[in-house]
């Protein structure tokens, strides 16, 4: 079984950031919601009164508040947060919210997607993803397969890989497995994995109507954890 910790760790160089501006201030966030890319940088300033940046979409424990970032601004200090992750909970969202003013302050960080597929997911068929991270050029990935994305695997620095421990994801991680293909590699110059990772679905009928859901991480030798960027969640249902 391949493992993490059995990979090459490659070091290289990434494409600048693009830092976006917040507004705290009137009991709000702006702009909000707000969009970007993984690699990009937040940088909430406050304007106006005492506020706090917290992930999540309220107090509640199941909300896991807190575990991207939590932090406190008055004017005139600021936050910084570097995107490492396509959404809270890989669905491409991540929400926030101020834990004083609770249940009517709340923003939203919309994260791009970097991992999609194309073809018919289909018994004997073949789909073929694509993996772009400019951020992250040169560096190592690992893709993985499971039957679901919730409530995903619990990582270092409260992030969370959107897939879920089961038979799937221990066969896609396996070696030399036909169906998984190029699920392990490195990322070009561009951030690219080329080439395309790609699923070979069996020619079994008893597969058919599963959904397979599949993400992403890079190797970042200086992140805690060795842990890079987390993609979102890309799924589909194999067809007759």
């Amino acid at each position: 079984m391949r493992s993490l910790s059995c990979l090459l760790f490659f070091a290289g160089t990434t494409l600048a950031q693009v830092t976006h501006n917040v507004s705290v201030t009137n009991f709000a966030y702006s702009p909000n919601p707000l969009t970007v890319n993984i690699g990009d940088t937040i940088r909430w300033t406050g304007v106006s009164g005492l506020h706090t940046i917290t992930s999540g979409l309220n107090s509640m424990p199941s909300s896991r508040p807190g575990a991207l970032f939590d932090a406190s601004v008055a004017p005139p200090q600021f936050f910084t947060h570097l995107v490492t992750t396509c959404g809270q909970n890989g669905n491409g969202v991540i929400p926030y919210f101020c834990r004083p003013h609770e249940g009517f302050m709340s923003g939203t960080i919309n994260v791009n997607p970097i991992l999609s597929h194309v073809g018919l997911p289909r018994v004997g068929g073949v789909v073929t993803f694509t993996l772009n991270v400019p951020t992250e050029a040169n560096r190592a990935y690992v893709m993985a397969g499971s039957f679901g994305s919730q409530p995903g695997l619990s990582v270092t620095a409260g992030r969370i890989i959107p897939l879920n421990l089961d038979p799937l994801l221990l066969i896609s991680l396996g070696q030399n497995n036909p169906t998984f293909s190029g699920f392990i590699g490195t990322l070009t110059l561009t951030g690219q994995a080329i080439p395309n990772p790609f699923v070979a679905i069996p020619a079994i009928n008893g597969l058919i109507g599963q959904q397979w859901f599949f993400a992403s991480v890079t190797v970042n030798p200086t992140a805690p954890g060795q842990l890079g960027s987390i993609s979102n969640s890309d799924s589909f249902t194999i067809q007759a």
